[in-house]
């Protein structure tokens, strides 16, 4: 309910990538106090196989990603974050088909990629033609065949950029070598952005911008940290960062 208010409809559809545990308690906690709350439409998402937690993380970049309906829908070339968030937003039922090659497949940097679908038992459907993958994944067999032989077509003429949606891809990769590969994803929600802002000794600070005296907020509890994207790495290294400053804050006011 508190995704769909405050950050949309698309986030709300996606499964959980990261805490589960995590639920927005420290908005409705800290309520009664009157806290600034940021970012509360802000949020990390990223690829993922809901029903099973399998990961396409590097798998979303390489080939063709395709709707239930069987239609290009995103720029391949596009940040897998920023993948997930059209996953969620322009797909029925938030579920893409990345559409890859056996030589794509074989690409070393997706190895954990494939471990990651094999070991959940996650499934990916795989066919010696276009067409018979098509039926496999439950696609309609000849929009797919058109898709691919539309996007070979481009790529083979340097045009990837004329495709609707273009296709910004630095490395694009052809869909010629059998067998063919369609990896069912979804996007998935890592973590929300949104909480009570805080300064810097993590006191919560009111809508006047006045600490409130006693409270505190640390981590993904804490709002204005992070807003579009975030650093890979920094999230627990700001909760061990703030928390440590709000330990040594209470230390002066126990003197």
């Amino acid at each position: 309910m508190m995704l769909t208010m405050m950050a949309g409809v698309p986030a709300a559809n996606m499964p959980v990538r990261g805490s589960h545990s995590v639920t927005g308690e420290s908005i409705l906690l800290t309520g009664p106090y009157f806290p600034k709350v940021v970012n509360v439409d802000q949020y990390h998402c990223g690829p993922i196989h809901g029903p099973t937690g399998a990961n396409p993380l590097n798998i979303v970049n390489t080939g063709i990603a395709v709707s239930k309906e069987t239609k290009r829908y995103t720029d391949e070339g596009k940040t897998y974050v920023q993948m997930s968030r059209d996953t969620a937003a322009l797909t029925r039922d938030n579920w893409g088909y990345m559409i890859v090659d056996e030589d794509t497949h074989n690409l070393p940097m997706l190895k954990n990629d494939w471990f990651s679908y094999s070991s959940h038992k996650a499934p990916v459907y795989k066919a010696d033609t276009i067409e018979g993958l098509a039926k496999e994944a439950g696609l309609n067999p000849v929009e797919l065949k058109k898709v691919v032989d539309e996007y070979n077509a481009a790529l083979k003429a340097g045009k990837l950029g004329e495709l609707t949606p273009p296709n910004t891809h630095k490395n694009p990769r052809p869909i010629l070598r059998a067998p063919f590969y369609a990896v069912p994803f979804q996007g998935g929600m890592t973590a929300t952005f949104g909480g009570p802002l805080i300064n810097t000794n993590g006191q919560v600070l009111d809508t006047e911008g006045r600490p409130v005296p006693g409270l505190f907020a640390v981590g993904n509890a804490a709002g204005g940290l992070f807003y579009d994207n975030y650093v890979g790495g920094a999230q627990l290294t700001s909760a061990s960062v703030i928390g440590r400053q709000i330990a040594d804050y209470v230390k002066t006011l126990a003197k």
